[in-house]
């Protein structure tokens, strides 16, 4: 059967119109390759793929040039550790890439909070900060802050105070200018106090010399005692 002018014509109408109503894609689907991320032009390796390929069940995903990370806070950074899905959106100069989650890794925030979270190389999370709708009392919709930092805390002014909590140490370290100035060292209120007590039992002892040397027998004297020495509180000395 042969196709005359009209049905050649009318083909490829049909193929015109099929192919203008799908619309070329404006991103495509990816994944941030292991050890491509480049802190100094905050760039990373992605794969160009779609989630099937990614995923073991399509074609073999195609690996694309190194390509930059679009922020929505400028000043705001991300080192991809690789293996993030990313959403490579087309630009003139090429892709950006986005990341996106699913349910095998999306950190798991209720309708209205904000959540940021750090996760370790074993892809666990170890630290978060959390914007929440509740306040102490789950449902009392007063909002809160929440925050995990792993093992250490450091805030350091310019001017050089500094707040340190060290797990290691088992300290909450406050301090006015070097950490490692032993003028400028925070001490627990036990440790001090304990100190003090052995300074004073040794000024004690110190005194009673003195005093068989100076008091007459016989006189009913004892000499000076020094009988306790604690220390009060203040930016550098700390309870616990």
């Amino acid at each position: 059967m042969s196709l005359t002018r009209q049905d050649v014509a009318l083909i490829q109408s049909l193929i015109s119109r099929a192919l203008n109503q799908r619309q070329p894609p404006i991103a495509r689907d990816g994944m941030a390759v292991n050890g491509a991320y480049n802190p100094v032009d905050g760039t990373i390796g992605s794969k160009l793929c779609d989630t099937d390929a990614m995923f073991g069940s399509g074609d073999q995903p195609t690996a694309v040039p190194r390509v930059p990370q679009a922020h929505a806070v400028y000043g705001d950074q991300y080192g991809a550790r690789g293996g993030e899905r990313t959403t490579l959106i087309v630009t003139q100069h090429g892709f950006d890439s986005l990341y996106t989650y699913d349910e095998d890794d999306s950190p798991g925030a209720p309708s209205g909070e904000i959540w940021r979270v750090h996760r370790n190389a074993a892809g666990e999370i170890d630290s978060f900060s959390k914007w929440t709708n509740d306040g102490p009392t789950e449902g009392d919709g007063l909002g809160g802050y929440e925050q995990l930092v792993g093992a250490l805390l450091s805030i350091l002014t310019a001017a050089g105070l500094s707040i340190r909590m060290d797990d290691n140490l088992g300290l909450i370290l406050l301090a006015a200018g070097s950490t490692a100035n032993p003028e400028n060292a925070v001490i627990r209120k036990s440790d001090l106090d304990a100190a003090l007590a052995a300074q004073a039992s040794q000024f004690n002892s110190q005194l009673a010399t003195w005093a068989a040397a100076h008091v007459q027998p016989g006189t009913g004297g004892t000499g000076p005692t020094l009988t306790a020495v604690t220390s009060t509180g203040s930016t550098k000395v700390q309870s616990g």
